[in-house]
Formats: structure tokens, sequence, C-alpha cells
């Protein structure tokens, strides 16, 4: 790495926004809030590389879950014209390093699926983003379902600890499921809650996630359900191999792939989800 380069840790929030809108430009299609979100998960989980200036040329996030057992790496992005320079590996090999956690989790892209495994990360699953439109969804039902803020937010929590999150992160919750200018159902059965979603928006259309559900039919419920609510015009859902039947659903439907990813760890396995039921990743970002 070239010298007067500086690799530390970050509280700032304007650190979380400016890897957000670098995100963007590497056309992994944030939401212009997802910076508060992902910062509200963890403040202290930042990492930023700064040249002789304090100007930002690289920078990740590794976010914790709430017991510091378990953390998701993401957002690892190195400015274009400082690429190749070692800043990207200085940034790895610092964070990773200070982390507590016993178990890290990734969405790697493709490209760096090799790298990662040389650093120790297993792969778990295939992820694959969707893209789709109201055409995809036509003649879906969207009754019976419920603001999930009428939910009591226990249940939400530990539907969420059993589907689509390896460890608590309540906290990362609370502001997730209130995206501005999105929207978050839920599905009811016997008065219990059995199914969720989140929809927000991106720089181009929404992403739904998490969807959590029983079954297809459900899943679609609540997809259609969300995509009225924000009037979608084109929506992305990330998809798990590691269920079948969602790749199945979407194929049958005539969903479009546009991106692809490996869920992959390092260390000690993560608790088992019962991801039959997950229909929707959160985020590549956090997991």
């Amino acid at each position: 790495m070239m010298p007067g380069v500086t690799i530390r840790h970050s509280r700032d929030l304007e650190i979380a926004r400016c890897l957000i809108t670098w995100a963007g430009q590497e056309g992994w299609n944030p939401s212009p809030h997802d910076a508060e979100a992902f910062f509200a998960a963890d403040a202290d989980g930042w990492w930023i590389a700064e040249d002789t200036a304090g100007e930002p040329i690289g920078g990740l996030s590794l976010v914790h879950a709430e017991d510091g057992e378990f953390a998701f790496l993401g957002l690892y992005i190195v400015r274009p014209d400082w690429r190749g320079k070692g800043v990207g590996i200085s940034l790895w090999n610092a964070a990773l390093a200070a982390s507590p956690a016993r178990c890290v989790g990734l969405d790697g892209v493709v490209a760096q699926q090799e790298n990662y495994a040389r650093s120790g990360f297993v792969f778990a699953f295939q992820n694959q983003r969707m893209r789709f439109t109201p055409q995809h969804l036509a003649g879906l039902s969207a009754e019976g379902l419920v603001p999930l803020a009428e939910v009591p937010f226990d249940a939400l929590c530990a539907l969420d600890r059993a589907v689509a999150y390896p460890a608590g992160r309540a906290t990362f919750l609370k502001g997730w499921i209130a995206p501005p200018e999105g929207a978050a159902l839920a599905l009811l059965k016997g008065g219990e809650l059995s199914g969720y979603g989140v929809v927000r928006p991106c720089l181009s259309g929404h992403k739904i996630g998490p969807l959590v559900a029983d079954g297809a039919d459900d899943a679609l419920r609540l997809l259609a359900g969300l995509a009225q609510a924000v009037g979608l015009e084109e929506g992305h859902l990330d998809i798990s191999h590691a269920n079948p039947a969602a790749v199945e659903m979407t194929a049958r439907r005539g969903m479009e792939s546009v991106f692809e990813t490996a869920r992959m760890y390092r260390g000690d396995a993560p608790a088992a989800l019962d991801l039959s039921r997950l229909w929707g990743v959160t985020t590549f970002e956090l997991g």
C-alpha cells in the first residue's frame, strides 16, 4: 500500500453515507436511506481508508449482532483510482483482526469468491437477485395483510431470529421495518405472526427484504401487498437457493435474474435458520 494511507475505525454516519454513495456508483442499487439503518445496527462497525489529505478512498462495514458473536461484512469498496494499491486488503485485514465475532458472514460477488475463500470463508449457498414488475404479480391476492407495526415487536424479533438472521438484531429491525417511503406488512394465522415483508425505495425501483412466509402462496401474497403499498413499478427480490421453492416460485412467475452472490461464512457456523421459510434476503450488505 502507498505511504501516507491511513486505515482506521470510524463511528461517523457520514462514512456510512459515503459507502452507500459508492455502492450506488458500483451498481449495487442501495436505498438512499440505507446508511441510517445500517449505522443504527452497529455504529462501531465501520472502517475507512483515507489519503494524505484525509479524503476517503475506501471502506467497509463489519456490523455485529447484539451478542457480538456474529458479524456480517459488506460495503467493501475501494475508490476506482486507488484499486490495486493494497488499500482493500489493508481494510479487510484490519477490520477482521479487530472483530470479536466467532463467525463472520458475507455475500460475495462472483469475481471475489475465490479471494474470500483464501481468507477462510466457506461457501454456504447461492443468492440471486430477481427483477420483477407488476405484470409478474398479475392475479395475486393481497387480502388479509396488516401493517407490521400492529404486530408485537417481540413476535417479529422471534420470527426474524428463527428464519432470517442467525442472531438478535432488535435495534436494526426497529428502523428497518419503518423505511421512509416504504412499507412493512405482516400475515397472521390464528392471530399469530406467520410471515412478514419490508419494501424500500432504491436508486432503481424498490427492493423487498426480508420476505418471510410459510409457503409460496403466502410469500406471493406478501409480495403483491408490498408492491401495491408503494405503487411499485420495478422490484428486486434477493432469493436464496437454500430455499429451492423460492427459486421455483420466481421462475414460475417469469422474474429476471440480474445479479448473483454467494453466502459465505468464516468461523463457527451460525445457528441453524429455517431457510425454507425465507423467500427474500434482508440485504446483501448486512445479511
